[in-house]
């Protein structure tokens, strides 16, 4: 509705401008029309206003045609240019129809401001299973090195090897054998979880099956808030291109928008860091396109 409501206020001005053309050319030559050639230039400005802003800002669009019609009628009441009321008649009808535009605009802001909260959701929801799995192997590494410590004091106990300190055999050997064995023993406070363990960045990337030129979204999470992020795209041989840049909210966050490079088919990354900060990757799988079999070139990455 807001394309529709821009090629009626054109159509309007262009259809208004030949009688008003005509009058300032008459008034310029004579006294008369003054008053019709100065209420049909007003209606023509407030009507190319409101086509200029009907698209981008249709509200502001709605009030100039708004304004129009009041000039058109107005004007077709208090001077002899009676076709001011077929103008201001039509203006309060495209003025009707960028309303709709607005309305209809403010419906789509809200579905992509709905779609950003459930992908947010979503990476929320992965980033606490993660942690919630990572939780588990540190217990479970955590109750390996305490067993396999306990295994290795009773045999020092029954070799003789340590009696008298088998509290200090238990712990160095339960280490070393826990080493020999790729287990690791964190640092606990008592309920298994690691002490001092800082989440590392994560970064989601929807859809991960896309062909070249198609948009995607990538979120990166877990870094420090207003922190200035770059998001790059690597390929097999590890060259990268920035995409992206963007700064963090509150919440450590960053969401970008971008269109994948045109590139073959095959396996990419793509890498969110910024400078004294982690990086973090996940993987696009770019798939042929049915038409071209590659796609559009890239675009930088947006908010």
């Amino acid at each position: 509705m807001r394309l529709a409501s821009v090629i009626l206020g054109i159509m309007l001005a262009i259809t208004a401008s030949f009688q008003t053309v005509a009058l300032v050319g008459v008034s310029a030559f004579s006294d008369r029309f003054d008053t019709e050639a100065l209420a049909g230039t007003l209606f023509l400005l407030a009507v190319l206003v409101g086509a200029a802003f009907a698209y981008g800002v249709p509200i502001v669009g709605a009030k100039a045609f708004a304004v129009a019609a009041v000039i058109g009628i107005a004007g077709a009441s208090t001077t002899e240019f009676d076709d001011l009321y077929i103008w201001g008649s039509a203006a309060l009808l495209v003025c009707a129809v960028t309303v709709g535009g607005a309305y209809e605009k403010g419906k789509v802001q809200d579905r992509s401001r709905m779609r950003d909260d459930l992908l947010i959701a979503l990476v929320n929801e992965v980033r606490s299973l993660r942690l919630v799995l990572s939780e588990e192997r540190t217990q479970e590494n955590t109750s390996l090195s305490r067993e396999h410590g306990s295994v290795a004091t009773t045999q020092q106990n029954e070799a003789g090897g340590n009696a008298a300190h088998p509290a200090a055999a238990s712990g160095t050997t339960g280490d070393t054998r826990a080493s020999q064995r790729g287990w690791a023993r964190p640092e606990s406070d008592g309920s298994g979880t690691a002490v001092n363990e800082k989440p590392r960045p994560v970064i989601t990337v929807l859809p991960e099956n896309a062909s070249a030129g198609a948009e995607v979204t990538a979120i990166a999470q877990g870094y420090r808030p207003d922190t200035r992020l770059y998001l790059a795209w690597v390929d097999q041989l590890n060259g990268a291109r920035v995409v992206g840049q963007r700064a963090t909210d509150v919440s450590g966050a960053a969401r970008f928008t971008f269109q994948i490079p045109a590139v073959p088919p095959g396996t990419y990354r793509v890498v969110s860091g910024a400078p004294g900060e982690p990086q973090a990757s996940a993987l696009v799988t770019v798939q042929a396109s049915p038409a071209t079999g590659v796609g559009a070139s890239a675009a930088p990455a947006t908010g």
